[in-house]
């Protein structure tokens, strides 16, 4: 990670490994929680090889890109197969706007669903693609108000647009989140994600363990791009 003099220039180490990132959004948060994650991911050792002497830089570019899954993924199912949709059409677009593959493609999708208490709980699942293999990994998981539960289920209300009502916000997908307004600020959107990315690039660091081909086969069917950001926890 590049730190910054006294100018406010980055000090760039020219020893550091560049690591390119592909993401599937243009929201900031997303993309601030993926470049930390990723960064935070990659610079952990395993204990059976020699440690690593480069740093980490990561580059990363946003891509709109399609989920294949409705705006507001309802079930684990749904919304682990959007985040592995956007991982691999954001490494797609990279590769179609630069002419080679990014190192890491990286796709987030937040949905809800229905508890065998008949609440209606919030989690994102993220998903790392390089290529040829997918790693996945879903975030914790939390009980949301009653009134969001009608909002989304009854009234059809993406849970962003859910956030703005009920606590009187503005674009809260780009911001702290619902997570963000639940836990007083304590966890940010960005922060609920950045641990289950780096979750997700388990099976990059084992690859004699995992197979290539687990999650890959995931299709683009219907669903939004990611321009409103609609995946909204």
């Amino acid at each position: 990670m590049a730190s910054t003099g006294v100018t406010g220039e980055p000090i760039v180490d020219s020893a550091a490994r560049v690591v390119t990132l592909a993401v599937g959004s243009l929201n900031p948060v997303k993309i601030t929680a993926a470049v930390s994650g990723t960064e935070r991911a990659l610079s952990g050792q395993r204990q059976d090889l020699q440690p690593q002497q480069q740093s980490i830089r990561v580059e990363s570019v946003g891509f709109n890109v399609p989920s294949g899954v409705a705006d507001q993924p309802i079930g684990d199912d749904v919304t682990k197969t959007g985040s592995i949709n956007r991982a691999k059409a954001a490494f797609d677009a990279f590769v179609s706007e630069r002419g080679v593959a990014p190192t890491f493609a990286v796709g987030m999708e937040g949905g809800v669903a229905v508890s065998s208490s008949d609440e209606l709980e919030c989690f994102a699942y993220m998903s790392v693609y390089d290529g040829s293999r997918v790693g996945t990994a879903r975030t914790g998981t939390f009980v949301l108000p009653a009134r969001f539960r009608d909002l989304v289920l009854k009234d059809g209300m993406e849970l962003g647009h859910a956030d703005d009502l009920v606590f009187g916000t503005s674009n809260s997908k780009q911001k702290a989140g619902s997570v963000g307004q639940l836990t007083n600020g304590v966890i940010d959107r960005a922060a609920f994600y950045e641990h289950a990315l780096i979750l997700a690039f388990i099976p990059f660091h084992w690859r004699d363990m995992y197979a290539p081909s687990v999650g890959a086969n995931c299709t683009t069917t219907k669903g939004d791009s990611d321009s409103n950001n609609s995946s909204s926890n």
